[in-house]
């Protein structure tokens, strides 16, 4: 300011800025499958006047990925399918690029790890069960109705006789108290004993049975005159050398009958399939050569079961060559001062088919071996398929009242398959508690050949 007019003029100049755009759309886009599941892509990086921020990745046209890198691992893939890519550069401005050229890969296909097979190579893996059980179960044209009240032992023994054998009918909903025999019959003969409920068309062929089955049943109750406490509800003998050989219990089948101690009374074993004989007034233990046990025997759609509060050993004593048990329940068997089962077979030569059953036992659900047998037998050739093996949670407690070990034992068994079975609710107690125990046992000091071979699960 010199004395003179002010001048407030101010004169500025401006630069206009280059146009914010995207010169460069990703190139060079790479695509390759690494697995079944990943295809692993590469581009080159983009670049523009503000500055490229990151990168869009479309798979078959849907963005999939937003990142800063120019690579990008797409997981998650189905195997053996072809994916389309496209990547587009974003920079600072938000502004976003055309899409690249689209490439293409295809994933791997996947890898299946066969199962192992049943039958391994000859000499590498165990031995298979080499005989089966026969179930044609086929009686002769006899039949006898055995009702309420009536006489079921001349029932059984006048069809034994016969050798065409037949079919003796029980009513459903009555009570038979035993013990019953299973007599000797000729080795001639062919035909079978069937020994059935007059219901049993209310339970289909191959289907387990359950305990609500039981109105369809008749009741077959253990019990012994003498008192001692053997108890059986059927017993079939074993055939002494000093008889001869010509007669022996064989082609038996129990279908559809309830088995069961009478109430409050303590069971050894409901079913007693060979080792004993009731001879003048006494049982008396005889263990023979495996070609004088009973034969042929077969128990289908049974419920067999212990009583609840007193001492139930065993369901059934499988002392026998050719035995089935089939679709059956067997429950409740336990003992407060030694092991029990629901199914045990020491002194029987095989095969054997325990198939689609129910099995509950606190000592061992099934055992095979754990006492000496006549010998040398080695039970063999035994099929334990589709059962359901378990122990009642209640059985479990600080101090337990029965003595609970193991689910499934082999102290002398060979050409074992074990296969599609449930087994379940094991603890410690009497022992550590295992679902398996396969361990050979001379477990009285007079079995030497006892083993436990080729077993397959």
């Amino acid at each position: 300011y010199d004395g003179t007019a002010f001048d407030p003029t101010i004169v500025l100049t401006t630069t206009s800025p280059a146009p914010d755009t995207i010169t460069l759309v990703p190139t060079g886009l790479t695509a390759s499958a690494v697995s079944s599941s990943q295809i692993n892509l590469s581009w080159n990086a983009s670049a523009d006047n503000v500055m490229v921020t990151g990168y869009r990745v479309f798979r078959n046209g849907v963005q999939v990925a937003s990142i800063t890198t120019t690579s990008h691992a797409d997981t998650g893939l189905a195997a053996a399918t072809t994916y389309t890519y496209t990547v587009s550069a974003v920079d600072a401005t938000g502004k976003v690029s055309a899409q690249s050229a689209s490439v293409s890969a295809t994933t791997q296909a996947a890898t299946v790890t066969p199962p192992l097979p049943l039958s391994l190579p000859a000499g590498t893996g165990p031995a298979l069960p080499q005989v089966q059980v026969d179930l044609q179960v086929i009686p002769g044209p006899t039949t006898i109705q055995v009702p309420p009240g009536g006489n079921l032992q001349v029932a059984i023994d006048q069809v034994a006789a016969k050798p065409e054998g037949g079919t003796i009918i029980v009513e459903a909903g009555a009570v038979y108290r035993g013990p019953f025999v299973l007599p000797a019959r000729s080795v001639s003969a062919t035909g079978w004993v069937v020994i059935r409920s007059s219901a049993l068309s209310n339970l289909p062929a191959g289907q387990r049975v359950k305990p609500a089955d039981a109105v369809h049943m008749p009741k077959v109750e253990g019990v012994n005159p003498t008192g001692f406490d053997q108890r059986s509800a059927f017993y079939v003998p074993v055939t002494r050398s000093t008889e001869g050989t010509t007669n022996i219990p064989h082609r038996y089948a129990l279908q559809g009958l309830e088995i069961r101690p009478v109430p409050g009374h303590k069971v050894t074993a409901l079913l007693q399939v060979g080792d004993h004989t009731f001879l003048n007034g006494q049982w008396t233990v005889w263990l023979e050569h495996p070609g004088l046990t009973p034969q042929r025997i077969v128990i289908d759609r049974s419920y067999i079961h212990g009583d609840p509060n007193v001492n139930s050993r065993r369901g059934l004593m499988l002392n026998a060559k050719h035995a089935a048990v089939i679709n059956s329940y067997l429950s409740d068997f336990k003992d407060d001062d030694s092991d029990s089962q629901a199914i045990n077979s020491y002194n029987g030569a095989g095969p054997f088919l325990i198939e689609n059953n129910y099995l509950e036992a606190a000592g061992e659900n099934v055992l095979f071996g754990g006492s000496d047998n006549y010998g040398p037998i080695v039970p063999a050739d035994i099929i334990i398929r589709n059962n359901y093996f378990s122990k009642p949670l209640s059985w479990r407690g600080s101090s337990p009242r029965w003595w609970v070990k193991n689910i499934f034992e082999l102290k002398n068994a060979e050409r074992v398959l074990i296969e599609g079975n449930v087994f379940e609710s094991i603890w410690e107690a009497q022992q550590s508690g295992f679902a398996f125990v396969l361990t050979p046992r001379n477990q009285g000091g007079h079995s030497p050949w006892s083993a436990v071979r080729d077993v397959t699960i």
